[in-house]
């Protein structure tokens, strides 16, 4: 393998050396390369790209047009809704009602298409699609958010990675029983009426005072169901037997599903990302035995340096793949064009434009 040392001064900059030996756990470390700064001004750097590369209100260009596509596809939607609902049904309230089971993928399906033609289903299909895909987009831009604010809590802190991500859950957790209590509470408490709107209930209610709870109503929702309701629509199961019959109770049910599902999304993603560093720390609490430490240390010298045990660690642990290694090793060796083990910026740059050229 190569044999990986370090040395230099925090103010000179550091040199991290691997040189070949005759035999090791294979090529897991890189060749040589020379770290021009001191890890202050290193972490100091990397804060001022990631700043740089936000824009308004800390987010990045791509989030902005995620939010600005989901705007868009949600408007479309909206209009979408309007053209194929049947007319006692036709209003811009439950229209948005329709476009919110579709982004949180609720359905409860009391809102389809009427006679729709086979070119609208195709239309209607490929609508359902971009928005799940927005929504993947989504999950994935909140995940590398969680990732990103974890690493800012722990800068400066006392906590441990595990200590900050179980406040994260309980904070998460919190959001979650809050949206589950105002489900509960308005369905089960304000808005009761099970009635359908062209079936029952105060007929002249409906439709004469539309932002009105009906009145005079034959069937109720108790708490329990209402509770019951909330569980349905934050897990976005959606059976459809609970679903709000009122205006009032499917603008209510727009937001709920939109924020109540986000909750519910971000407080399953922080229990899993507490999960993961449990893994971790578990594993990093065993240590290295003696057997382990003698494949690390393939020289036979009795040390291992500091890039060493992290790198093998990494792989042996699954968390970055071999392969990956060896690509990152090839990529070293491609631009160490003089072969003396260590690279400079302009090598970097001549070598990038290089392959420019030869692509063109």
């Amino acid at each position: 393998m190569r044999e990986l040392t370090m040395s230099g001064q925090p103010d000179e900059g550091l040199v991290i050396q691997m040189r070949d030996t005759s035999r090791g756990v294979g090529r897991l470390i890189s060749r040589e390369y020379t770290k021009c700064s001191s890890q202050s001004r290193d972490d100091d750097s990397d804060a001022s790209l990631g700043e740089e590369s936000k824009g308004h209100h800390g987010l990045t260009p791509g989030e902005i047009w995620l939010g600005v596509l989901a705007v868009i596809w949600m408007a479309a939607g909206v209009v979408l809704a309007m053209s194929f609902m049947p007319p006692h049904k036709r209003n811009l309230v439950t229209a948005i009602y329709w476009v919110a089971q579709v982004a949180t993928g609720v359905g409860y399906g009391d809102v389809i298409p009427i006679a729709a033609t086979q070119e609208f289903k195709v239309f209607l299909g490929l609508f359902l699609m971009a928005g799940t895909l927005l929504v993947s987009l989504g999950i994935t831009a909140r995940l590398h958010h969680i990732m990103d604010h974890g690493k800012a809590q722990l800068k400066g802190s006392e906590h441990t990675t595990s200590q900050a991500s179980r406040h994260n859950v309980l904070v998460s957790g919190g959001y979650l029983l809050t949206f589950l209590s105002l489900g509960t509470v308005y369905y089960g408490l304000i808005d009761t009426c099970t009635c359908e709107q062209e079936h029952g209930c105060d007929r002249m209610s409906w439709e004469h005072e539309i932002w009105s709870i009906p009145v005079n109503c034959e069937s109720h929702r108790d708490l329990a169901t209402a509770f019951y309701m909330s569980c349905v629509t934050l897990t976005t199961v959606g059976f459809g037997d609970e679903t709000p019959k009122s205006l009032p109770g499917q603008l209510f049910g727009a937001f709920f599903m939109l924020l109540g599902v986000a909750a519910m999304a971000n407080f399953m993603m922080e229990v899993a990302h507490l999960f993961s560093i449990l893994v971790l720390e578990e594993k990093a609490s065993a240590g290295i035995g003696e057997e382990l430490f003698n494949r690390i240390d393939a020289d036979g010298s009795g040390t291992l340096s500091k890039f060493e045990y992290v790198i093998y660690m990494l792989v042996e642990h699954g968390l970055v793949p071999s392969d990956d290694v060896e690509l990152l090793l090839e990529q070293f060796e491609g631009f160490d064009v003089n072969n003396d083990g260590s690279l400079t910026m302009a090598e970097i740059k001549a070598q990038i434009e290089q392959r420019a050229r030869d692509d063109d």
